[in-house]
């Protein structure tokens, strides 16, 4: 949430703009009947509208929050929670393709989310909901006689796409990305021009204007807080990146091929560590190249794996141990599939390889933080579904997480992380993937064979429905959006959270996550997935997810 609040004010200069710079309001229609107009906004490739105008114009009302925005109708409840990737429906999870955002007065939630979460309270609160946009409007510049907008030909079919919204001139910023060295941290911010660029050394940091907006999550958060911190502030005709450091100097120096500006944090006082780059574990977001740059300017090949004090974990990220004592938190690490069984296959990868590499360095990482982990196993071998769980609980954990890679059928593709939680499934796609994991219970011993898995699944879907209301759904829903905000500050391209019935998740007495860590049947999510500096980064940024929602369970 935090990443997400500190670049709020980033898009405020392409807030509901076209082209041309007019606000562009688009008009909400519940089935034939017009309710009025709503205003939009752009970013990147999705459309986000004010969510807030959108129930005000069905007649709805809430009490002001910092937060959020909860609204109630006949015992129902809608939940849109700022930076939050999902809203809430009576308690039920819908993935939103971009996490809520809090600005100018509204709260922005990505149009067809929007439609779809608002569509579902209505219609459980026994209301008709049949909400589409069609049509645009744009406002009025005629005087005080006029109304606030003038639409265009009401049409009963839809009239606009969100393409044609368009995005304001290209930022000067194309890309950003954080790494970790010995003795600093390094952002490097790839520019397209130094045109209109200013640099400026402050009393606490680094100040970086720049011409234009900035696209909303363009600058990922410091993978190391406690080193430098970031906010983003826009106005007038630019915006103003400021970099806040616990230690000073910062060294600011220019590389060319492409253009960037390199700024390197010490991590301790008085700091002579030399900045050349080498061993940065970097967190890419944008349309940054992969790997780190190093003093001659050249792209590296990626990061590679350091080595902590003797006798320590591999460190993919510095780690500094959070949690001491006997009383430490117990996390369950399950690598998904194992044995007889290799789970999804695709572009010479076998998911049960990928999932063990990746949960034994998660295990190094949380055990760097002072977390007791286990692993349901350690090798290859084949554990029963129900067997999964029954550890996790024999063991007392606090949390379950369970390692998967996602597969599509030929002819479909898709990249990405994506999370879930166990209950009814969020849509097709889900449930075909929670038919795919459960299909173990054909000759597990966990069913009877002859669709077992088939039937299994939608017995418990059918107890999935009087749970919606679970506390373990609610508090496993605060788990995975951890997650998400750990992998989307580290430039992971997390896709969504959803819900599904996953039978290895049934049984956890504890909060639980499935993650997907990417589509192997995707060459380009297969090459990273085999990548060890990839797993190694999914490993650091999931045990940061991870020691984040612990440390908020701690502080309630």
């Amino acid at each position: 949430m935090v990443g997400v609040l500190a670049l709020a004010m980033v898009v405020a200069l392409g807030l509901g703009a076209s082209a041309s710079g007019e606000e562009v309001l688009w008009t909400l229609w519940n089935g034939d009947v017009r309710k009025g107009d709503v205003p939009v906004m752009r970013q990147g490739d999705l459309t986000l509208v004010a969510a807030d105008q959108v129930l005000s114009l069905l007649g709805l009302s809430w009490n002001p929050r910092p937060d959020g925005l909860v609204v109630t109708l006949g015992g129902r409840k809608v939940e849109f929670w700022s930076g939050s990737p999902v809203a809430r429906v009576n308690g039920a999870v819908f993935p939103l393709q971009h996490p809520v955002l809090g600005q100018g007065g509204h709260w922005w939630v990505e149009h067809r989310g929007a439609l779809s979460v608002i569509n579902a309270f209505l219609r459980s609160a026994g209301t008709k909901g049949d909400l589409a946009f069609r049509g645009v409007s744009r406002p009025t510049h005629e005087g005080d006689g006029g109304t606030r907008s003038e639409a265009r030909k009401e049409d009963p079919k839809p009239a606009v796409s969100p393409e044609e919204v368009r995005t304001p001139a290209s930022p000067v910023v194309k890309a950003a990305r954080w790494g970790i060295n010995s003795g600093f941290v390094r952002c490097v911010l790839e520019l397209g021009s130094r045109d209109g660029v200013v640099v400026s050394k402050t009393d606490v940091g680094v100040e970086v204007r720049v011409p234009g907006g900035l696209p909303m999550g363009l600058i990922p958060q410091p993978p190391r807080p406690e080193v430098a911190t970031l906010s983003v502030t826009a106005g007038g005709d630019g915006s103003v990146i400021s970099f806040r450091a616990s230690y000073l100097p910062v060294k600011v120096s220019w590389l060319e091929g492409p253009l960037r500006l390199v700024l390197d944090f010490p991590d301790r006082p008085s700091s002579t560590a030399s900045a050349d780059g080498g061993g940065v574990v970097e967190a890419s977001s944008g349309a940054s190249r992969k790997g780190s740059a190093g003093a001659n300017g050249q792209a590296k090949e990626g990061p590679r794996e350091r080595k902590a004090e003797a006798g320590g974990p591999p460190s993919f990220m510095t780690v500094e141990r959070v949690f001491k004592g006997s009383a430490r938190p117990v996390v369950a690490v399950d690598p998904g599939h194992g044995g007889k069984d290799p789970g999804a296959i695709g572009n010479g990868l076998r998911e049960k390889d990928i999932n063990l590499k990746v949960a034994l360095l998660l295990r190094d990482v949380l055990s760097a933080y002072g977390v007791d982990v286990r692993l349901t196993r350690e090798d290859d071998r084949y554990l029963k579904l129900s067997e999964r769980t029954r550890l996790a609980n024999q063991w007392n954990a606090d949390l379950f997480v369970s390692l998967h890679c996602n597969a599509l059928p030929a002819g479909r593709t898709s990249r990405g992380v994506e999370l879930y939680l166990m209950s009814l499934p969020t849509d097709k796609d889900a449930m075909r993937l929670a038919l795919f994991e459960n299909r173990e219970l054909e000759d597990s011993g966990d069913g009877d064979g002859g669709g077992a898995a088939d039937r299994r699944t939608r017995l418990l879907m059918q107890i999935l429905g009087d749970m919606q209301q679970n506390q373990k759904v609610d508090e496993s829903t605060s788990f995975a959006e951890a997650l998400f905000r750990s992998g989307k500050a580290g430039g992971l391209s997390m896709k969504r959270v959803a819900q599904a019935p996953f039978y290895v998740l049934k049984g956890a007495a504890m909060p639980a996550v499935l993650v997907e860590m990417g589509f192997i049947t995707d060459p380009r999510d297969a090459a990273l997935l085999r990548d060890p500096a990839f797993q190694g980064r999914m490993a650091s940024l999931l045990a940061r997810g991870i020691v984040e929602y612990l440390r908020q369970v701690n502080k309630r």
